[in-house]
């Protein structure tokens, strides 16, 4: 164990200094002299069957990656591995339900039969789906369902994952999370903002893990967009613009390449989590109300979780 002394302690603080410095600087220099090449390696999509999913499934095959589609939706999920193949990409499909541990464990397992042993090496956690249901209405298995699709499942597809990509020495995980995990900011929305909340602590603890157990090359990061325009959240309404998917997808496939460790889109929503801490909590609501977002889920109709697991995410 690491002996705590004065010196280590002002070291330490200089370092966080100076990789603050590094940070801000970092954000003035465009992408493209920061961006790496993910040509060869093989990345996995949960929820590819539409949506951003499937729309990143197609810009990471773009970029020269194996990509391996992993969603309950098999119709969805074939035509997202037809439309890869078309532009002669490589893509294999395999119906996965990610709330089933075993499930996932086992059909990991076979990915390296078709990728000639390839190492899994980008993993995309994007399933997700939503309840527009005040708590006491929503159903005990729809919230187990939610929480099991937004959050429990980034265990079992990290804990399947982490380890080749420790053997192969790199690695990029990517937290498919919202803006909902930053800010609670209207009602009817208590277990998907609770799950976006867990998915988004996830992320930080498993970078820091990364850190501490000296596997710095394995990247994270986690991804907060406001709504977007996929059909899951149809009915909400904002004043706010909403974000299309081509977008979301195209600036998430960017910062995993610039090995941005934080994605919030848009940029300005940075604002809303900082407020928060500064402020009481009677404060915060009245904000919400101001931008009308107390009504956003008054006729929110989305899809049936049951029906959409796996498939959409925000």
């Amino acid at each position: 164990m690491r002996k705590w002394t004065p010196l280590t302690f002002v070291v330490n603080l200089v370092q966080a200094f100076v990789l603050t410095l590094i940070g801000i600087l970092s954000v003035f220099v465009p992408r493209r002299f920061r961006s790496k090449s993910v040509t060869g390696e093989v990345a996995l999509v949960t929820g590819a069957g539409s949506g951003i999913g499937r729309l990143m499934a197609i810009l990471l095959a773009r970029e020269g990656c194996h990509v391996i589609c992993w969603d309950v939706n098999r119709k969805g999920n074939d035509e997202t591995v037809a439309a890869i193949q078309r532009l002669k990409g490589q893509a294999h499909g395999f119906v996965v339900d990610v709330t089933k541990r075993e499930m996932v464990y086992e059909m990991a397992a076979k990915i390296p039969e078709v990728t000639e042993g390839r190492e899994v090496t980008i993993l995309i956690n994007n399933a997700g789906i939503v309840i527009g249901e005040h708590l006491e209405n929503a159903s005990d298995e729809k919230i187990k369902l939610l929480m099991d699709v937004n959050t429990v499942s980034h265990f079992w597809t990290v804990k399947a994952f982490l380890p080749g990509m420790t053997r192969a020495k790199k690695g990029h995980i990517i937290t498919i999370a919202s803006s909902a995990g930053l800010i609670a900011a209207t009602d009817r929305m208590v277990p998907y903002f609770t799950s976006k909340f867990a998915a988004v602590g996830f992320d930080e603890a498993l970078y820091l893990e990364l850190q501490f157990t000296n596997r710095s090359y394995i990247k994270t990061t986690v991804v907060c967009p406001f709504f977007i325009n996929t059909g899951m959240f149809d009915g909400a309404a904002s004043i706010l613009p909403i974000l299309e998917p081509g977008y979301v997808a195209e600036q998430v496939i960017a910062a995993m390449k610039a090995n941005e460790e934080v994605l919030i889109l848009p940029g300005w929503v940075w604002i809303f989590p900082i407020i928060k801490a500064l402020v009481p909590r009677k404060v915060s609501r009245a904000l919400c109300r101001a931008f009308a977002f107390d009504e956003g889920m008054s006729n929110f109709r989305g899809r049936n979780p049951a029906e959409s697991a796996d498939k959409k995410s925000t």
